[in-house]
């Protein structure tokens, strides 16, 4: 089977939630169908196609542009549709999509995010899979929570519209993909009817192994995309309100934020000595994996936080919020700890920094869950049988 992919963002290097998920599948997907690709881009991202090449048959690569994504936005100020859609319209991507259409023969169309859902609504007669992820809707709810800025009212009316239309583009595909059932029950409650399959994320094991180096037993982890609202609040509100907590106990732990596209305010939180902001390395492992405790104090969450199993596929005991853990299904107290305010965030941190043995418990059976739930394998199993579902 041949599939025609459209992505907003080059898929690689997977290093964020986007990347990561379309890269896997189109990994996994490439052993036995053939992939074509469609997909916005940035000049640094040429010297990455050889990687993907192994996996897709072609790539139809379309320069993106900031400053015709903010003016496409300018110009639809009263419009019922997102501004998102709008940022990503492009007429050289509705070219390169027609010619990949025209020449490829494609038997699916698979849209990544609602964003790029316009340019496979073109094509009727083609079976097409609108893979929403998470939803963004949920997404904002969450957030406006604990975002209180200039732009809070912007995003208050970007919910709006993303709501009426997540609640209704997903009728128009054959089949849509969740990242997870609390995101599907969301999503099936904005609107008509439409077909909703969960297809999670998963984790390369092969990769994120448990750390067999040198321990670093004074040291919390924390990984993500350092530019991203939710992970920004988070070391915010623990470097803040919980660390202070842990270091009157552990006096010398020390809290290391690894992650690409540091804000302002997450580099700031660097001058405290106990803090260190990474900023963006090649690989993760060597930081994360000596740790004593991942922590996950995300409060403004929605899917599936990626960084949660990849911890736990690394055998870290986890402490977070239950709000970054809506779609993984953990237990408390089994394979993860979980804790909303600061006191208890703490208490629990201390305790497992305190107690290898716990560390130890913990951090086995979290492996063992994401090991038994989150392969990339099982994810692209489910979507086979959609798209076979879908061109009967």
């Amino acid at each position: 089977m041949k599939i025609l992919f459209l992505t907003s963002r080059f898929p690689y290097p997977p290093i964020r939630g986007d990347k990561l998920r379309v890269f896997n599948l189109i990994r996994e997907l490439s052993k036995d169908h053939e992939i074509v690709l469609a997909t916005f881009a940035d000049p640094d991202d040429g010297r990455h196609y050889a990687e993907l090449k192994k996996y897709v048959s072609r790539i139809e690569p379309v320069r993106f542009s900031k400053p015709r994504a903010y003016l496409n936005c300018l110009l639809h100020p009263f419009s019922q549709t997102p501004f998102q859609v709008y940022y990503y319209q492009s007429i050289e991507m509705r070219r390169a999509v027609a010619w990949l259409m025209a020449e490829e023969k494609p038997d699916v169309i698979h849209a990544h995010l609602i964003r790029m859902a316009p340019y496979a609504l073109a094509y009727p007669g083609t079976p097409k899979v609108l893979d929403i992820c998470d939803s963004m809707t949920l997404n904002y709810e969450h957030f406006l929570a604990y975002r209180k800025d200039l732009t809070t009212a912007l995003y208050r009316l970007e919910k709006r519209r993303t709501a009426t239309y997540e609640g209704t583009i997903p009728a128009e595909f054959d089949t849509s993909l969740v990242i997870s059932s609390h995101d599907r029950d969301f999503v099936a409650g904005l609107g008509e009817p439409a077909k909703l399959v969960v297809v999670p994320n998963g984790v390369d094991f092969d990769y994120f192994q448990p750390w067999t180096g040198e321990a670093a037993p004074n040291r919390l982890a924390f990984m993500g995309t350092m530019s991203y609202f939710p992970n920004v609040d988070a070391m915010k509100w623990f470097a803040a309100d919980i660390l202070p907590l842990v270091r009157r106990t552990v006096k010398d732990a020390e809290l290391h934020i690894v992650g690409n596209s540091p804000s302002s305010e997450v580099t700031k939180l660097g001058a405290d000595a106990a803090v260190t902001v990474t900023g963006f390395v090649e690989d993760v492992r060597p930081l994360v994996g000596p740790a004593a405790v991942f922590v996950c104090p995300i409060r403004a969450a929605t899917g599936l936080n990626n960084k949660v199993i990849e911890a736990m596929a690394m055998g870290l005991p986890v402490v977070s919020t239950p709000e970054a853990c809506e779609g993984i299904d953990v237990t408390d107290g089994v394979d993860i700890l979980l804790a909303s305010n600061p006191m208890d965030f703490a208490e629990a941190v201390i305790q497992l920094m305190t107690d290898a043995a716990e560390r130890k418990r913990i951090g086995d059976a979290g492996r063992d869950f994401v090991v038994k739930n989150f392969s990339w394998g099982k994810a692209a199993d489910i979507l086979r049988n959609v798209y076979a579902e879908v061109t009967k």
